[in-house]
């Protein structure tokens, strides 16, 4: 009988130790001090990547100014060009293809002092047309009349 007692008792034992045992243990919930620990960690990390990548951040924004800068000094320098050409046309009294070239030159994004210019030159050719739309139409004009006059 001795041996039915102990074969109980293992027995009941060993179903004990494996049903508590092998069961999945549930993890406690953090404490609001962990939670804030975990959170301060993680802050720290974000501020250490953005230390590390100022640096970069920096030079390009720094690569970029420098491209703009470039880009307007180059856009500047091609409208004077236009506008100098301009000019020339102006002198031959070549005013439609002055105005092309200064419209053009306008497309450019001039300077602030560029535009000032361009449209002081537009104004001026604009006027020139308008002259010389006037003096041709007279001379036509004179020269219907005085056929007509003649005959």
């Amino acid at each position: 009988m001795k041996s039915t007692y102990a074969v109980i008792a293992l027995t009941t034992a060993a179903a004990f130790w494996l049903t508590t045992g092998c069961g999945k243990k549930e993890e406690a919930a953090p404490t609001a001090g962990q939670a804030q620990k975990a959170v301060e960690k993680v802050a720290a990390d974000v501020q250490k990547a953005a230390e590390q990548q100022a640096p970069a951040v920096q030079q390009a924004a720094a690569t970029a100014q420098q491209a703009a800068t470039a880009a307007t000094t180059q856009a500047g320098a091609e409208a004077q060009s236009l506008i100098d050409k301009a000019k020339g046309l102006m002198a031959d009294k070549k005013w439609m293809d002055a105005l092309g070239t200064l419209k053009d030159a306008a497309g450019k994004q001039p300077t602030a002092e560029q535009k000032g210019l361009l449209d002081q030159l537009i104004a001026e050719v604009q006027k020139a047309l308008a002259g010389d739309a006037g003096a041709k139409l007279k001379g036509e004009a004179t020269k219907a009349l005085g056929g007509l006059l003649g005959k």
